[in-house]
C-alpha cells in the first residue's frame, strides 16, 4: 500500500508546532504578583543589598547594627575571638577606612602607633550612654595575611568603687616589694 504524502506532511507540521509551543519562553508574571509571592518576614532583595553595602556616597564606612560597650561597630567586620572584655575582628576593609571610622567615634587623649597599626588608648565611645566605658581599640594590618585588617577591642575594667587609701597602697607596695626579694 503506498504511503500518501499528505498525512506525513500533516504529522510533521503538528510535531513542529508542538515542539515550538514546548520551547516557548514562559510568560513573566507582573511585578505585583512577584511581591505577593514574597515570603512574609523575609527581607526583599533591595533590603539585603542595602544591608550589605559597606560605604556611603562619600566612601565612608557605614555603621552596623552591632553595638559593643557603647561603640557601634562598622559594617564588614567578622568576629574571630571573644574573651572576657576583649573582642577581635577581621575585615577586608582597608585599614585607613577603619581608622577614620573609629577616630570619629572615640574620644581619647592618646593615639599610640605600633605593631603595624594604631591604638586609641583609654577611649570613650561618643555614643555611650550611662556609665563611662573605657576601651583600647587597636586597628592595624593582620600580621600574617595580606589585605586583612584586624580590630582588637579591649574593655578596660572600671575603677574600684572603694579605692584603697594612700596608707593601704603603701602597705600593698611594701608587701609586694618584700615578696619580690
Amino acid at each position: 500500500m503506498p504511503i500518501r504524502p499528505a498525512p506525513i506532511a500533516v504529522s510533521l507540521a503538528l510535531a513542529a508546532s508542538a515542539l515550538a509551543v514546548g520551547c516557548a519562553k514562559p510568560k513573566r508574571e507582573p511585578p505585583q504578583v512577584n511581591k505577593l509571592l514574597e515570603v512574609a518576614g523575609q527581607p526583599s532583595l533591595a533590603e539585603v543589598v542595602r544591608k550589605r553595602t559597606l560605604y556611603d556616597a562619600e566612601g565612608n564606612l557605614l555603621p552596623s547594627e552591632q553595638v559593643l560597650s557603647g561603640l557601634t561597630l562598622p559594617r564588614g567586620l567578622t568576629r574571630k575571638r571573644a574573651m572576657r572584655r576583649r573582642w577581635v575582628y577581621e575585615s577586608r576593609v582597608p585599614v585607613d577606612k577603619l581608622r577614620r571610622y573609629f577616630g570619629l567615634r572615640l574620644i581619647t587623649g592618646q593615639i599610640r602607633p605600633g605593631g603595624g597599626g594604631i591604638t586609641y588608648v583609654a577611649a570613650t565611645p561618643r555614643e555611650a550612654k550611662g556609665g563611662v566605658v573605657k576601651l583600647d581599640v587597636k586597628v592595624g594590618d593582620h600580621p600574617s595575611t595580606r589585605g586583612i585588617a584586624v580590630v582588637d577591642i579591649r574593655e578596660l575594667p572600671p575603677p574600684p568603687i572603694n579605692p584603697p587609701s594612700d596608707r593601704e597602697l603603701r602597705q600593698i607596695m611594701k608587701f609586694r616589694a618584700q615578696r619580690a626579694d
